[in-house]
This record gives C-alpha cells, structure tokens and sequence, in this order.
C-alpha cells in the first residue's frame, strides 16, 4: 500500500475514532506514522514533526527517494552480477 493509499484509508478510520483523539494533532500524527512502513516510518521518525499534513508530505517524499533507489539496485546488481571483462593477457 502506498502512503497516499495508507492516508486515506486511515482517513476514514478516523470517522469513528473519539472526538477526542480526531482532534488531537498529536494523536493523529502517532497513528499515521505508526502505520507507516518501517524504512519510511524511521526516517519521518527522525524529522521529529507535529503537524499531520507535514508529516503525510514528508513520507510520500521519502517513498518516492525509497522508490528511486529500489529501482536503481536491479540495475546495479546486475552489472555486479553479470560477465566480468576478460583479464589482459600478457605477453
């Protein structure tokens, strides 16, 4: 699930949460970031945010950064993992 998935579902979840915890900045913002995927979750973790809007923008631009690196790793695997040039034969 993509965090702009993840948000709206969480969203709507947030219907029937108490007004209580619907009002809360920081209530709102523990459980967003709690649901988050592990790599995303630390590195939103570390940026210590408090407004719920920031912190939604800030893990959708960390998933685009994971996003960009897993799909440059095939690519370097792939030149570690294929054929090695010949050694120089020396005469």
């Amino acid at each position: 699930m993509t965090v702009e998935e993840y948000e709206a579902e969480l969203h709507q979840l947030m219907r029937f949460l108490p007004d209580a915890l619907k009002d809360s900045e920081e209530a709102k913002v523990s459980r967003f970031i709690t649901g988050l995927e592990p790599e995303i979750q630390y590195q939103v973790n570390m940026m210590d945010l408090t407004n719920y809007s920031a912190v939604v923008n800030k893990a959708k631009v960390v998933e685009q950064g994971l996003s960009r690196i897993r799909n440059k790793e095939p690519q370097r695997n792939q030149i570690y993992l294929g054929k090695r040039p010949a050694p120089s034969v020396l005469h």
